[in-house]
């Protein structure tokens, strides 16, 4: 192929969304505080992106590093879960197409009722599975449950298979908010002011949702 039609050919991938740049944007600063992260919590890796303060900014960069990220660590993966929330689904938008069949994603939490729907879990793990062209679970389960239907729920055949392939899943995509500000869980109206209190009593700084049983 001449040179001249290459970038042109480059172009139309870009167009198309074939073909992504990540600017991995580090600095001395960002670099230090992942050694000391992964010092502190023991943790395997840790990556700290440069951004703006202002909070869309904030979640496209870390939804940016961290579709970079899940992309360049599938080597043994072959079962992803995922969450729900506005983070992760900044993370599945900011995802490269690619050609994974041989992969699964299973959603981790049940559904939030009719508002946010673009965040649930379900929802994530449908648009993930087309960005991977991979195949995904469904379950079919509220989040919160506040009756004693749950144990009938649970070992319904189509949502206990579907829990038990979260058990085994390879890689987990969880986010972790904060209740204080901005809380999705409170515009729905799941966490209430006396709820909020209670965490900032208990000292917490942010957490993941999972499901519960209220009776």
């Amino acid at each position: 192929m001449s040179r001249p039609v290459i970038p042109k050919q480059l172009q139309k991938a870009k167009e198309n969304g074939i073909v992504e740049v990540f600017i991995k944007d580090e600095s001395v600063h960002t670099v230090e505080l992942e050694k000391e992260l992964e010092e502190k919590f023991g943790l395997k890796d840790v990556v700290v992106p440069t951004s703006s303060s202002l909070s869309e900014l904030i979640n496209k960069a870390i939804g940016q590093a961290a579709a970079n990220y899940v992309s360049k660590n599938l080597k043994r993966v072959k079962k992803i879960g995922i969450s729900w929330g506005t983070t992760l689904a900044e993370f599945v938008k900011e995802y490269p197409f690619e050609r994974r069949a041989e992969m699964k994603i299973v959603p981790l939490v049940g559904g939030m009722g009719g508002q946010y729907v673009d965040i649930h879990s379900n929802q994530l793990a449908y648009e993930l599975a087309k960005k991977m062209n991979a195949a995904c679970s469904y379950l079919y389960i509220p989040a919160f449950i506040e009756s004693e239907e749950l144990e009938r729920l649970v070992n319904m055949n189509d949502v206990k298979f579907v829990l038990e392939e979260g058990k085994s899943v390879d890689m987990a995509l969880v986010g972790i908010g904060t209740p204080y500000h901005d809380s999705i869980l409170k515009k729905i109206g799941y966490l209430t002011d006396k709820d909020i209190e209670e965490f900032r009593r208990a000292g917490a700084v942010g957490g993941h949702f999972i499901p519960i049983c209220r009776y």
